[in-house]
């Protein structure tokens, strides 16, 4: 299944509408949707929610918007404070009316979607696709202008975990995702980024362990850098323990790691296709091919491996029990 074009220029039409709306302040709000009868509508919101989750979902079909589902509760301070903020706020409103599909859960009204969903504070908001599967999550702030900057930088990172989910044609990966990742090229091996910062991480675990020697892998991805990660954000993926530049960046790896993480969980390929060895790579000896990033434990076997990548790649995923595909999935 491709990417939706409609989520790119909806989130391009977006960032145009919160600009404008902070200049000129003057669009009014959508009309609501929310159903008068419920106990825990809110009776000055202008924001026009969905009832449940299967509605938004048809509506997003039509109108190409993202889904956010944002958790509350009536019992709960922050909530309430939360949601005062929301609807005195005509940015906020009318940004979760005009480029979202948006549904508000009460917890104890569906509290198996809030466990499904992974909520366990309020208020909080998630970003999910037609499947029903979480994009990216955040804790709601208390101020609705932090809130509208959350809600952008969100749908961001959504958009791009929605395009990771799909499988291109080679040569023909969709142009935001070209120009959001550092690893392009789908016709031959290219060099890794540069290297941004300028101390190397403090590593406490052996390197077999450690994933990209401490750097976060979000940031090479998304950032075009090498950013040392922070011993205390991290989440463990396939053997690997990898380090993250923030919390922000956490939540997008956990959302997709196989598409953040390096092919073959860093190790090297060229050893695993001749010999059936499995030695971690090494980031002095990296290259990115077909928008995935390769680990290699030497010179030589990164030389071999730029010489001929598709023979390595179909050897070690047939040697691990895979089926080669056009873009490595682990």
């Amino acid at each position: 299944m491709r990417a939706k074009p409609s989520f790119l220029l909806q989130l391009r039409a977006m960032l145009m509408l919160v600009a404008w709306l902070v200049v000129s302040g003057s669009v009014q709000p959508a009309p609501a949707r929310a159903d008068a009868s419920s106990p825990h509508a809110p009776a000055s919101s202008t924001v026009s929610w969905h009832r449940d989750i299967a509605t938004a979902k048809a509506a997003s079909a039509a109108s190409g918007r993202q889904m956010i589902v944002i958790f509350t509760a009536s019992w709960n301070e922050p909530s309430s404070r939360f949601e005062a903020a929301l609807n005195r706020s005509l940015e906020a409103t009318t940004l979760l009316s005009a480029c979202f599909e948006p549904i508000r859960i009460h917890v104890s009204d569906d509290p198996w979607t809030t466990r499904r969903m992974g909520v366990s504070n309020v208020p909080a908001a998630c970003i999910i696709d037609e499947q029903e599967n979480v994009l990216v999550n955040f804790d709601c702030p208390a101020t609705a202008e932090s809130f509208v900057a959350a809600v952008c930088k969100a749908s961001r990172e959504a958009a791009v975990a929605s395009i990771a989910r799909t499988e291109p044609n080679p040569g023909d990966l969709p142009a935001a995702m070209e120009a959001t990742t550092t690893l392009p090229s789908e016709t031959g091996v290219v060099e890794p980024p540069v290297v941004a910062a300028a101390v190397e991480p403090t590593d406490v675990m052996p390197v077999e362990q450690l994933g990209l020697e401490g750097y976060c892998p979000v940031s090479v991805v998304t950032q075009e850098s090498w950013i040392p990660g922070d011993p205390e954000i991290t989440s463990t993926h396939r053997g690997r323990t990898y380090r993250f530049a923030g919390d922000a960046e956490k939540r997008a790896f956990e959302a997709n790691p196989d598409w953040y993480a390096p092919a073959f969980s860093g190790d090297d390929a060229v050893l695993a296709s001749r010999q059936g060895l499995v030695v971690a790579g090494k980031r002095a000896y990296s290259a990115a091919y077909k928008s995935r990033l390769y680990l290699f434990s030497s010179p030589d076997t990164r030389s071999a491996f730029v010489a001929n990548p598709e023979t390595y790649i179909r050897r070690t995923q047939i040697a691990r029990g895979q089926t080669p595909t056009t873009r490595v999935v682990r």
